[in-house]
């Protein structure tokens, strides 16, 4: 059985910041984690994967913003 989906988004678009743009894989990886256990992945649709894109880039940057603070 095979399981496709994909997103109108991806980490290289140009929505998300120079600074976060191609660099969020880690992020991306653990807010994906964190949505399917609210939501089976195989239920997921374009604008779940969106959703994790867009979660994973504000993740990213609260992470980057309390590093660059200590």
């Amino acid at each position: 059985m095979s399981l496709i989906a994909c997103g109108s988004i991806h980490q290289g678009h140009e929505g998300f910041s120079d600074d976060s743009r191609g660099r969020q894989e880690i992020f991306m990886c653990l807010a994906a984690l964190l949505r399917e256990q609210f939501l089976p992945i195989r239920e997921w649709r374009c604008q779940d994967i969106d959703q994790v894109l867009l979660h994973e880039d504000h993740f990213f940057f609260s992470v980057h913003s309390a590093a660059v603070k200590c």
